[in-house]
């Protein structure tokens, strides 16, 4: 419900779901401690569900209190889970991080932002401002992206905060245009293929008649 995809172990994105999922729980403050830990167990599925589900009951996680408990949890899943595997996995995410076919820059701008805090946060450290902005600009795709990339890219005395701005507004200029280019042209070309009525027969007749 939350939009993450359930982890079941299979592969060596454990560390990627944790972050998001305590992304998630950081967004619903006002779940009580309990709806807290069943959310958790609800995004767990196969194999590590089981695994969470008896360790938690030897422990008797849902009498400790609702903080305690939910990092009782995640320590149970990271000892069989937080693999150096499992940490390349979350490192390669970030790093082959790009805008998609269906993504406007602002969604992507979004998903960029969403990335760095997980992974800050993960490390323990910011990452400095002019490493940000190329690899944010290196991730722009869209031909809106990459002209407005154009525009802001010699503006190299801004802040991360400041660039990413600029090419949004740039950005958003560019999608906006090519939107109404778009619908002009579907326009001309429904225009075009729609059939002659009847009634435009008889008034085009009747026109020559005149």
């Amino acid at each position: 419900s939350c939009g993450l995809e359930k982890f079941d172990g299979t592969n060596d994105n454990y560390v990627v779901f944790r972050d998001q999922a305590r992304s998630v729980l950081r967004s619903s403050p006002f779940l009580s401690g309990n709806a807290q830990l069943e959310l958790i167990f609800q995004l767990l599925k196969g194999g590590p569900l089981l695994y969470a589900r008896r360790e938690s009951a030897a422990v008797g996680l849902y009498e400790l209190p609702p903080g305690v408990a939910i990092e009782r949890l995640v320590a149970i899943l990271d000892s069989r889970y937080d693999t150096p595997q499992a940490r390349r996995g979350a490192l390669r995410v970030w790093e082959s991080l790009r805008q998609t076919p269906s993504e406007t820059v602002r969604q992507y701008t979004a998903r960029f932002e969403e990335a760095r805090g997980l992974y800050e946060d993960r490390e323990g450290k910011a990452i400095a401002d002019e490493v940000l902005t190329v690899k944010f600009s290196n991730g722009l795709t869209s031909t809106a992206g990459i002209a407005a990339r154009s525009i802001a890219d010699p503006m190299v005395d801004r802040s991360f905060e400041e660039y990413v701005r600029t090419v949004n507004a740039y950005a958003l200029t560019f999608e906006s245009e090519a939107k109404q280019v778009f619908s002009k042209d579907q326009a001309s070309a429904t225009a075009r293929s729609s059939p002659t009525t009847r009634t435009q027969l008889m008034f085009g007749d009747l026109s020559e008649a005149q």
